[in-house]
């Protein structure tokens, strides 16, 4: 992080004072030549290596050999699913998702046993529409002030659930319902667990430009790991079999985490596979409703993501991808009269970068061509987030999430 905050500040001086960089045109080098065309190559790498959708045809886990096998990985369990969903005043989207989930249901219930909705606290209709829709409602009162976020909500739809298997997803996530059943048919019934980023549909203009916090998201996330190798995973949507999730230790072992869902999936990589998915066309996230919560769910995760400890190598890959982004500000600003040449030099690598960024995007989202040729102003934006995170998570040490306030030096909740 300390890196990239120097980045940005040399290239923020490049730009607002050239001359004091400009020896035998050594800083015009590294600007306009070397920085963009290496940020270009790790954008190569970091596409081919990315997490890949759910596949369409069943695919075995690799095998786990050596002393690290547990008799757990040896079980097989039963497919039957309780699907726990964690809601904090989600009323719209429960009214729009919930239905899907109990299609999905309806079709197939001995695979999907039940559909559990968690109501945390809410001051909405969230429970009477859950109720309405058909699902089984735990309702909390309060959650403890040590267990943040969603945490309590999804410990406590677990200790109810009655499948073998359980299966969490927010409450903003929706299915199409047969490829989810075709997929969860083709999985094999042996330890592991499962973590999808939902595909995102339907963007308004506002989460268009934020599509580089976006793609940090998913590039920073590995394939998953084999044990005693270390994994994070995606907080939106996991599954797991019940038995590894209490033997491993639930989400008691990350009540105070911010990241608790990356978090767990490292604690689970100790034990059983990571496998880390995107959406494709089987598992969906809603847009948010306004600018604010965007920006207030980005100011919570960004700076909590950098430091959080996982996979280095694709993080350098990330902060250098992004630095050649954000040197298209300095060649751009400190251009005076380019010849013909210049241009058609600087337009090839902005273009390569645009398509490079939209062909990352289209993996995760329905990101509009546009929306990929402004990346200077998004990866622009990206940093202001992150700042604006970086003075929230390290400096107030205070964070908001869904009108609960988290004192992080504390470790409890100040507002519930």
């Amino acid at each position: 992080m300390k890196r990239l905050l120097y980045n940005i500040i040399l290239l923020l001086n490049m730009v607002g004072c050239p001359q004091r960089y400009k020896r035998d045109g050594v800083s015009d080098l590294i600007v306009h030549l070397i920085l963009p065309t290496v940020s270009f190559l790790a954008g190569i790498y970091l596409l081919f290596t990315m997490v890949r959708p759910i596949p369409r045809h069943p695919q075995p886990l690799p095998a786990v050999i050596g002393a690290n096998v547990a008799p757990m990985l040896r079980k097989k369990y039963p497919m039957r699913i309780s699907v726990i969903i964690p809601a904090r005043n989600e009323e719209e989207n429960l009214r729009t998702n919930l239905p899907l989930w109990m299609s999905a249901h309806e079709l197939d219930p001995n695979l999907i046993a039940e559909i559990i909705v968690v109501d945390d606290s809410s001051t909405d209709r969230t429970a009477f529409i859950a109720m309405a829709a058909g699902a089984k409602v735990h309702s909390l009162r309060h959650s403890p002030r040590a267990w943040y976020g969603k945490t309590w909500a999804l410990i406590s739809g677990a200790t109810r659930a009655k499948g073998d298997w359980l299966l969490f997803a927010d409450a903003d996530v929706y299915i199409e319902p047969g490829h989810l059943l075709q997929w969860l048919r083709n999985l094999p019934p042996t330890a592991a667990y499962y973590t999808v980023q939902p595909s995102h549909k339907h963007q308004e203009s506002f989460e268009q430009l934020t599509l580089l916090a976006n793609a940090s998201t998913v590039l920073m996330m590995s394939k998953g790991a084999l044990p005693p190798r270390q994994s994070g995973g995606f907080g939106p949507f996991s599954l797991t079999p019940k038995e590894v999730y209490f033997h491993v230790g639930s989400h008691l072992l990350v009540r105070s985490e911010i990241l608790e869902q990356y978090r767990f999936a490292q604690k689970m990589s100790f034990y059983v596979p990571v496998i880390n998915l995107l959406g494709g066309n089987t598992i969906f996230q809603n847009i948010h409703k306004n600018l604010n919560e965007l920006w207030t769910s980005w100011v919570k995760t960004l700076a909590a993501s950098a430091l959080a400890e996982g996979n280095r190598w694709r993080s350098f890959l990330i902060v250098l991808w992004i630095m050649g982004l954000l040197s298209f500000w300095p060649i751009w600003l400190n251009s005076q009269q380019p010849t013909k040449s210049h241009f058609i030099a600087f337009s090839i690598a902005y273009f390569a970068e645009a398509a490079l960024l939209l062909a990352l995007l289209r993996r995760s989202g329905s990101f509009s061509v546009i929306s990929a040729s402004l990346f200077p102003i998004s990866s622009l934006l990206l940093v202001i987030m992150f700042l604006h995170s970086v003075w929230k998570i390290m400096i107030v040490k205070q964070v908001e999430w869904k009108g609960k306030v988290w004192n992080i030096k504390r470790q409890e909740n100040i507002k519930t």
